[in-house]
């Protein structure tokens, strides 16, 4: 990095290590990488807000791709997953993108498992999914807690389950709801979590429940 101010281009005293303001011209100057760059440059205020979306989106692809690697376990083979992908290429008349890729991924599994604590795993994917998307995820987190109560009774081993909360979940909702017990018979059809007063935001601006029932 050479020793210039990105805005004003007049030269500094040494190279900035951190955020630190122009002598000259009193702009922010900031320390960036862009993605697929090793090499560190001085940037504005402006520059730093669109190298910084980039990363998100760069971190963003990358989680799909991991999670696209993680479906190999559930019974789609790369010829199946590629027959998907040439679907939404019709369809959208372009390559599709990985968020939409795995959608119709999760989506096509749904038809083809039948266990419950497999259709759970896919609801968990498709609320995470769509809650950082910002839209409401409410639904797909009461079908994936619903399909964890009916593979406890499947067991016929637990017929009592309790809410525990997340420790870094800071929602008056779902605290007054930490350490009830309920016998699964009785919410199956009404079930307590998510709190439709959740206020836990993690993704987005839409909530996140983190509440989960354990077996007792």
């Amino acid at each position: 990095m050479k020793a210039i101010c990105p805005g004003c281009k007049n030269r500094l005293k040494k190279v900035p290590q951190k955020k630190t303001k122009c002598s000259h011209c009193g702009v922010f100057i900031y320390v960036r990488r862009s993605p697929g760059s090793d090499e560190k440059k001085l940037v504005t205020e402006e520059e730093k807000n669109s190298i910084d979306q980039e990363w998100s989106l760069y971190q963003y692809q990358k989680e799909m791709e991991q999670k696209m690697e993680s479906l190999k376990h559930y019974g789609l083979d790369e010829m199946e997953v590629e027959k998907i992908r040439a679907e939404l290429r019709n369809k959208f008349g372009y390559e599709p993108i990985y968020r939409d890729l795995l959608w119709a991924i999760l989506n096509r599994l749904i038809l083809l498992k039948k266990g419950y604590g497999d259709l759970k795993w896919i609801y968990d994917q498709m609320a995470l999914l769509v809650n950082q998307e910002g839209k409401n995820c409410y639904d797909l987190q009461v079908y994936s807690n619903k399909c964890y109560l009916y593979q406890l009774m499947e067991v016929e081993v637990y017929t009592t389950v309790t809410v525990k909360v997340s420790h870094e979940q800071d929602c008056e909702a779902c605290r007054e709801l930490k350490n009830r017990t309920y016998k699964i018979t009785d919410i199956i059809e009404n079930i307590p979590i998510p709190s439709k007063a959740c206020t836990n935001y993690i993704y987005s601006d839409e909530p996140y429940c983190t509440c989960c029932f354990t077996p007792d």
